[in-house]
């Protein structure tokens, strides 16, 4: 027989049906495997998980639908209500019981925490944090340092100062006895040494609270109250202590023990007149500078008649003169001149003593020496409320001492337009002046009458620094004043039955 022809057609149909037979598994197997690939969150066991490129995510941060969950290193499974610590950054970080990192404030087992809502976004915050309230103020809170943890309800010490934290977290402002002590709390801690509050002079111990009782400071000795009504105010003038009675000056230092039938103490002689503390306080115009801090040091505090070196200080210097190149406050530069409450203390002690060097003078802070001589027993602190009646007409008289703001004068007289003649220390130098109306009005009685009498009297003191002879409404307007009483100084001239214009010109007769 011959051989058969090979028929390769039919040959290569069974050659490819044998192959793709053998091949079938194969196919199977890798369908199987890619459908086995899962992105995104994956449940197991009630636990989650994260995929991505089909493999779980681990020791990670991810964020999904704007938000941020971790990823815990070795099993992926998702954090819930933890804290984490990144070793990365070494930051720590919360997330809650839905997984969700914490931004802001988060209540965690009964305490506040803050996390940080920008870069780096979660982070725990320690240490101050303020907040702008809904009035646009700010409330400051303290996170413990460590923990983290907002403190609440509790003093607490920073940098040498303390602080007190309410229940709500937000540091207390203001006045608050803690275990008897009495403490006024800032927003910055609590004061040290002496501070003035509210008109009120206290000293603060280093630990915050008021000193009360006896104080010796500077060589001075102080007594701070023990009432609990004004606990630690430093006091001024005739007290009574343990059965004693003593007389403190207007800075509240320790002048002497008195007997309560010490006439010199509240029984003033003829000298004690306005008349004559408004000539007393003539007296360095014409030929004293304003330094700062002058008439507060001694000698000159408690010198009797225009101090030497203020003429000397006055006759050096031209029209160019500037106080603030001067402010060093050194014992050496405030006997040269006077500032405005300087000024006013010496001019008191001018009409209240007869020799120098007694006591330690007159002079208090300028906004509150009026407030400071009517708690002497001096005169009546008359407010705003009494002085605005009938548009300020008629209530003010000669010899009233005014406290504003920064400053303080006195007043030689009001005119019948309301405007005040004063006599004070303002830069450049010791001068009489003139307001402006009440409503404002430079062309007021008040100035011309002081650019009168200054031209007249010291020529060359109002050439020298071209000075105006004119101030403004809030002398008037935003002074408190003392009115002083007849026992302190009396009235025999009858000056507060007169104009300005009667009284200038009888003082300068």
């Amino acid at each position: 027989m011959g051989k058969k022809s090979v028929n390769w057609k039919i040959l290569w149909m069974f050659m490819t049906v044998f192959l793709m037979a053998g091949c079938a598994p194969l196919y199977v197997t890798a369908v199987e495997a890619q459908a086995a690939v899962r992105d995104g969150w994956v449940k197991k066991d009630d636990i989650w998980y994260y995929y991505q490129d089909g493999k779980k995510v681990k020791d990670e941060w991810i964020r999904y639908n704007r938000k941020y969950y971790y990823l815990k290193p070795g099993s992926g499974m998702m954090a819930e209500n933890e804290f984490i610590l990144s070793e990365e950054d070494g930051l720590k970080y919360y997330v809650d019981r839905d997984g969700v990192m914490a931004t802001g404030w988060k209540k965690i087992r009964k305490k506040w925490y803050f996390f940080r809502k920008r870069t780096p976004k979660g982070a725990m915050r320690y240490g101050w944090l303020s907040e702008t309230n809904a009035s646009g103020g700010k409330d400051k809170y303290y996170l413990n340092k460590s923990s983290g943890a907002m403190y609440t309800d509790r003093l607490f010490k920073v940098n040498k100062k303390y602080y007190y934290a309410t229940e709500s977290g937000k540091l207390f402002n203001g006045w608050k006895t803690i275990d008897g002590k009495k403490y006024h709390f800032t927003l910055t801690g609590t004061y040290k040494g002496w501070k003035e509050i509210g008109s009120k002079w206290y000293y603060f111990e280093d630990e915050g609270y008021v000193k009360t009782g006896w104080l010796s400071y500077n060589g001075n000795k102080y007594y701070l109250s023990k009432k609990k009504a004004d606990k630690g105010v430093r006091l001024t003038g005739i007290q009574t202590i343990s059965n004693k009675t003593y007389l403190f000056d207007a800075l509240g230092v320790l002048e002497r023990e008195v007997d309560e039938s010490d006439a010199s103490v509240d029984q003033p002689g003829e000298a004690h007149t306005i008349k004559n503390f408004l000539l007393g306080a003539l007296q360095p115009v014409g030929n004293t500078l304003y330094v700062w801090g002058g008439g507060w040091a001694q000698p000159t505090a408690t010198y009797i008649g225009v101090y030497p070196k203020w003429k000397t200080w006055f006759n050096s210097h031209g029209s160019s003169y500037n106080f603030a190149n001067y402010q060093d406050l050194s014992v050496s530069t405030r006997a040269k001149g006077l500032d405005c409450s300087g000024f006013v203390g010496w001019s008191t002690y001018q009409v209240m003593e007869t020799q120098s060097g007694v006591g330690s003078g007159y002079v208090a802070e300028a906004s509150t020496i009026a407030s400071v001589y009517a708690g002497r027993g001096y005169g009546t602190l008359r407010s705003q409320a009494k002085l605005s009646k009938k548009g300020y007409i008629g209530q003010f008289k000669a010899g009233d001492v005014g406290s504003m703001s920064g400053h303080t004068f006195i007043v030689m007289g009001q005119c019948s337009d309301g405007s005040l003649v004063i006599v004070h220390s303002t830069p450049p130098c010791v001068q009489i002046n003139g307001t402006t109306t009440p409503s404002g009005e430079w062309d007021s009685e008040a100035v011309s009458l002081a650019k009168q009498y200054m031209e007249l009297y010291y020529p060359s003191l109002t050439k020298k620094f071209s000075l105006s002879c004119g101030v403004g409404s809030s002398y008037i307007r935003a002074s408190n004043t003392l009115r002083w009483n007849a026992k302190t100084l009396s009235d025999p001239d009858g000056y507060s039955s007169m104009g300005a214009d009667q009284i200038l010109a009888d003082i300068f007769k």
